[in-house]
């Protein structure tokens, strides 16, 4: 299947953005288990500039892919269609586990887009967050810090995109394109292209800084935030890559690395 890689790809990397930003809510008590918050600030987005990128096409007919000749459901009937072809690359209740299948197309277009921006809409999330919560640690001296034992709850979903077949969800994203660029179009980007505003996300989370660890908090009112008034000027999706731990953060960055051949390839 030529035509079968980039959308799981895709939600992978988006599922794991929205689980990780979306990690960033704690109880207003004061406990072991707290989550940071986003930025009070907005950081302008990347504007959806065309880049030196063909196109994406969608799949042509082939041996491997007779589905291709089969039309593409409509916008708002896509998610059965969407988890059916996702079951055919990963493991189904895999899949069930880690996220929810409503208005699939919508959310991770939305969610894309404002990975540069300082929040991702809450509304739009698609994963399932852990029953566990954010852990910082104490130090004797009353400053706090993530508690590295937390990098732990995001393992599971790096490990996911590890495990996909990067061939087959390219294709799947390439086979579905248009239903993405109209769920953009309805964003308010007729004239722009999909594709190269996901490339320009890429490039932003691997422009993600290297921070040392532990990484220092400050909880001025209700939620943490980063000590660092840098870090605190992040864009949510940057402020992912640090909220996931270095390691799992470098493991990322491979695999977008990646994923952007694939997508600038347009195949």
């Amino acid at each position: 299947m030529k035509n079968l890689v980039v959308f799981i790809l895709i939600i992978g990397v988006l599922a794991l953005a929205l689980y990780l930003v979306r990690g960033g809510r704690q109880s207003e008590q004061p406990t072991e288990t707290q989550q940071l918050s986003m930025p009070a600030e907005s950081t302008p987005a990347i504007p959806a500039q065309q880049l030196a990128v063909p196109p994406p096409q969608t799949a042509t007919p082939d041996a491997e892919d007779d589905a291709a000749t089969v039309p593409l459901p409509d916008l708002d009937q896509s998610d059965a269609v969407i988890q059916e072809r996702l079951a055919e690359v990963h493991d189904a209740a895999q899949l069930e586990k880690l996220f929810l299948f409503a208005d699939a197309v919508r959310r991770f277009v939305v969610t894309i887009d404002n990975m540069t921006t300082a929040k991702l809409p809450q509304k739009f999330k698609f994963t399932r967050l852990p029953e566990d919560k954010f852990l910082v640690q104490v130090n004797t001296d009353g400053s706090e810090y993530i508690n590295q034992d937390n990098y732990n709850r995001y393992t599971i979903y790096v490990t996911f995109i590890e495990t996909l077949d990067m061939d087959k969800a390219v294709a799947l994203y390439f086979k579905y394109y248009p239903l993405f660029q109209q769920a953009y179009a309805e964003l308010g980007y007729p004239d722009r292209s999909f594709n190269d505003r996901l490339i320009a996300v890429v490039d932003h989370l691997l422009a993600s800084p290297v921070v040392p660890e532990p990484v220092k908090l400050l909880r001025p009112k209700v939620y943490y935030i980063y000590a660092d008034a840098d870090l605190e000027a992040l864009s949510a999706g940057q402020k992912l890559m640090i909220r996931i731990g270095q390691t799992n953060a470098d493991r990322v960055k491979r695999w977008l690395q990646r994923l952007r051949v694939e997508l600038a390839a347009g195949r």
